[in-house]
């Protein structure tokens, strides 16, 4: 979970690869929309980025990059964008009903320094 996507956006060519293969992958981004404005600018700030306008920017950035990636018919997997339309201070739980066994930790990530030195 990320205000923008910017590591997802550094990272498009391996999230494609894995979709491609048969990964199934659900990226979720902090809302950006004006139910949860309040919020959404209060962690860009803590975050110390930029004004929270240039983050909603990066964040249909990525929405893009998802849409276009869901849409190949290479793919054998999936991708799924999620808006998290709920405050979070940390970290949650999330479990997917159609299994037995989908189950994933999300928690906020927050990286402060130029995206050519992530990861």
């Amino acid at each position: 979970m990320t205000t923008g996507g910017g590591l997802f956006v550094h990272y498009k060519e391996d999230f494609a690869d894995a979709v491609r293969r048969g990964v199934h992958v659900r990226v979720v981004l902090l809302d950006t929309g004006p139910a949860t404005s309040g919020f959404y600018d209060a962690v860009v700030g803590i975050q110390d980025r930029q004004r929270p306008t240039e983050e909603r920017t990066k964040a249909e950035r990525t929405k893009a990059i998802i849409d276009e990636l869901a849409g190949s018919k290479d793919n054998k997997g999936t991708i799924q964008l999620k808006w998290l339309d709920i405050p979070m201070v940390k970290a949650f739980w999330v479990a997917d009903s159609s299994t037995d066994h989908g189950i994933a930790h999300v928690s906020s990530f927050s990286y402060d320094g130029p995206e050519s030195e992530m990861c």
